[in-house]
């Protein structure tokens, strides 16, 4: 009877024993795989800043769970993150919404006018109606010219005469305030 109980409880004490291995082999692999993640930041920023410092300041994009703006398009209601909106162009009561992916979302024609469609997208601050037809994320515009507004993928919106000066200055101003807001 003894040693049906000893061996009873040597087998489970040997089953414990190997789900503990295995649980300290997991941590293990864990802990290896997030090092070699890790990295490429320690190389950047340094060991002991990585390790001991105190700021975090992440450059990540912006979330896709940010903000976002509600689209009827043919297929459907469709939720445009404002991070992933590269700029808005309107032709023929409608909205043709240009991805940073590429893609081009155009809206159902519009029984509203294009002002409604920008108000809340021009209410976030960092898009710009440089025209009346268009508004544009500034973090995604390149270079600003005489003239027009080179976006990121190479799209250029035509800015009027009456509007160069406001548009360079609200570009110039996000261009500061992202240079700040980077430190």
């Amino acid at each position: 009877m003894k040693n049906k109980k000893n061996l009873a409880e040597n087998i489970i004490h040997g089953i414990f024993l190997i789900l503990g291995l295995v649980t300290v082999a997991c941590v293990l692999l864990i802990t290896v795989y997030l090092v070699i993640s890790g990295i490429p930041a320690i190389r950047k920023i340094g060991i002991m800043k990585f390790l001991f410092g105190t700021k975090w300041a992440s450059t990540a994009a912006e979330p896709e769970y940010g903000p976002s703006v509600t689209v009827n398009t043919a297929e459907g209601l469709r939720a445009l993150p404002y991070a992933g909106i590269e700029y808005l162009e309107c032709t023929h009561h409608i909205v043709h919404f240009h991805l940073t992916s590429g893609e081009d979302v155009p809206t159902l024609s519009l029984r509203v006018p294009f002002s409604a469609v920008a108000q809340p997208l021009l209410a976030d601050g960092r898009f710009l109606q440089p025209h009346r037809s268009y508004v544009v994320n500034l973090a995604e515009a390149d270079l600003l010219s005489a003239g027009e507004l080179r976006m990121r993928s190479g799209a250029r919106i035509s800015i009027p005469r009456g509007r160069e000066g406001a548009v360079r200055d609200a570009f110039q101003q996000w261009v500061q305030q992202q240079k700040y807001s980077l430190k």
